[in-house]
C-alpha cells in the first residue's frame, strides 16, 4: 500500500514523503521517513486517531475533534515529557486524514500543526 505523509507547521517547516505501507484492520503501519529507526502505528477510529511513534523516537498522541488531550514524547537520548493534543479539526475519509492541531507543552502552545495522509 502506498502512503503519503505531508505535514507543514506554524514555524513552516514541511515533512513530506512517500513509503510502503499496510493497512491492518484499522491499523496503518508505515515507516517515519522523517527520523530514523522509527515506526508510525496509526490507528484509525470512527471519531478520533491514534498516533504512536515507535523507535528512536517514541511518542503518543490522540486526535479527538475540539478536544484537549494528553500525550508524551520520549527520545533514545532520554529526553522526555509530556505533552498536550488540541484537535482543531480531523477529517476521516476512506484514504484520507487530515489532521490540525496544536502541540501545548507546559500550558503553551509551542507550535500548530497540519497533516494530510494519503493511503491507497
Amino acid at each position: 500500500m502506498k502512503i503519503i505523509f505531508h505535514s507543514i507547521d506554524s514555524n513552516e517547516e514541511k515533512i513530506f514523503y512517500q513509503v510502503e505501507g499496510q493497512l491492518i484492520k484499522n491499523l496503518l503501519i508505515f515507516e517515519d521517513k522523517s527520523t530514523p529507526n522509527t515506526t508510525i502505528y496509526l490507528t484509525i477510529n470512527n471519531d478520533n486517531i491514534i498516533l504512536d511513534r515507535v523507535g528512536d523516537i517514541n511518542m503518543h498522541m490522540q486526535f479527538i475533534n475540539n478536544q484537549i488531550v494528553e500525550g508524551n514524547y520520549e527520545n533514545k537520548l532520554g529526553l522526555e515529557f509530556n505533552i498536550k493534543i488540541k484537535t482543531n479539526s480531523l477529517i476521516i475519509k476512506k484514504n484520507k486524514i487530515d489532521i490540525d492541531y496544536d502541540l501545548i507543552i507546559d500550558n503553551y502552545t509551542a507550535s500548530s500543526h497540519k497533516i494530510w495522509i494519503l493511503f491507497q
